[in-house]
């Protein structure tokens, strides 16, 4: 996994603006606007890549300082030098799996992930292991933000985004990185995830609290964002 993502750094963001037809910023910005901080507000941006949304959160709180985790130290290099050429200078980029979080309990107010929680499901063990980490490390009240792909409800809207991202994800994948593995996993990945009640299920059983889900397009891409409870 880290090999495959380590490989398809230098091209991911140009493959997901092409993939998404640019309304993976749109999208984000969805993200963004559930975000209210207080002052010494701790975000946390996990499964960074190349910092896509972490760079909006940097760019509109310039005081706080955030952290930002990903797995791939070729994505966290990118992540990196797209900060610099933002000139931001308040995002702190570590290597590290989400299933062992190098910080304190209850240390966030928030912890976001843009379209990257998908590759954290790849078995039943790792999803439970991150998510326990996730809630572990949220302050009671804090809230987890999700933007993920989903399927959508209806049945002949669902077969045609399976059929797009099986077959058409990784042809642009490979035409425009030169890079087969990653795309093809990516178009799997995307038709194998939960749908918004198994998704909305799974973090209600790590103990987390739905506040609210809104969908795009259909229901192929899905905003969750979802709390620990103040009593934990």
């Amino acid at each position: 996994m880290q090999g495959m993502f380590d490989s398809a750094a230098k091209s991911y963001v140009l493959v997901n603006k092409v993939i998404t037809f640019g309304l993976d910023e749109k999208w984000r910005h969805s993200a963004l606007k559930e975000i209210t901080p207080r002052e010494e507000c701790r975000i946390l941006d996990i499964c960074t890549g190349p910092a896509d949304l972490v760079l909006k959160i940097a760019r509109k709180f310039p005081r706080l300082e955030i952290d930002a985790l990903d797995y791939s130290p070729e994505m966290l290099t990118i992540a990196d030098e797209r900060a610099k050429k933002s000139g931001l200078s308040n995002i702190v980029f570590k290597e590290c799996d989400v299933t062992g979080i190098k910080f304190e309990g209850a240390f966030f107010d928030y912890v976001t992930v843009s379209f990257g929680f998908r590759n954290l499901s790849f078995s039943p063990e790792n999803l439970a292991g991150a998510l326990k980490e996730v809630y572990r490390v949220l302050k009671p009240g804090g809230r987890f933000i999700i933007i993920e792909t989903s399927q959508p409800p209806n049945r002949f809207i669902r077969a045609l985004f399976h059929f797009y991202a099986k077959q058409l994800v990784p042809l642009a994948g490979r035409i425009v990185s030169r890079l087969k593995t990653p795309y093809n996993y990516l178009g799997n990945s995307i038709v194998k995830f939960y749908d918004e009640p198994g998704l909305l299920n799974v973090l209600e059983s790590h103990g987390f609290k739905k506040i609210k889900i809104a969908p795009f397009l259909f229901g192929m891409v899905l905003l969750c964002v979802v709390e620990k409870e103040a009593s934990s």
